[in-house]
């Protein structure tokens, strides 16, 4: 369970930032396929996760929506590393190709019932102090959108490439 935050007033507005607040009370989920038998190896690196989320807008005027998201992944550097080294030469052992689904629909106001929402076929790459993704946008609807896009993503990993400062508890536990 989780609570985010999408703070009104942080954005440019001509790119489609609020001026007010959105807090989306959420919940996660995800089930790895490690345990599964032996006998079917190729289907461990596999893994479901997703959210369900209730956004409530700090505006009269903005609407309510109910979000949901799901992701389906296969870490080739967890079947190499845990399963079975089949080989794969770098850098597609370092890969997890992913598809993601985003979704919102409204349920106040002018748009009530409106349904948004995009499909997200991607790659990450990974190593042990970054990780880099790449996916396209795809639009499910006219409502979400005429184009297709792309969004780049960089992840740095500060805990392990600074381990002597962080990576341990700030409160209680050793060094």
């Amino acid at each position: 369970m989780g609570l985010t935050a999408d703070l009104g007033g942080t954005g440019n507005p001509t790119v489609g930032a609020d001026s007010f607040t959105t807090l989306t009370p959420t919940l996660y989920f995800g089930k790895g396929m490690g345990d599964l038998p032996d006998s079917v190896w190729a289907l461990r690196p596999l893994a479901v996760t997703g959210t369900f989320g209730q956004a409530f807008a700090t505006s009269a005027e903005s609407s309510d929506s109910f979000n949901f998201g799901l992701a389906v992944e296969y870490s080739f550097p967890y079947l190499e590393g845990s399963v079975k080294d089949i080989g794969l030469p770098a850098p597609f052992k370092d890969m997890i190709p992913l598809v993601e689904l985003s979704t919102s629909t409204d349920e106040n106001g002018d748009t009530r019932g409106q349904f948004t929402g995009t499909i997200n076929p991607g790659v990450l790459w990974e190593t042990r102090y970054f990780q880099l993704g790449l996916e396209a946008i795809v639009p499910l609807n006219s409502a979400s959108g005429p184009h297709v896009g792309a969004m780049m993503k960089v992840d740095i990993f500060i805990d392990d490439i600074f381990p002597s400062v962080f990576g341990f508890p700030i409160f209680g536990g050793e060094n």
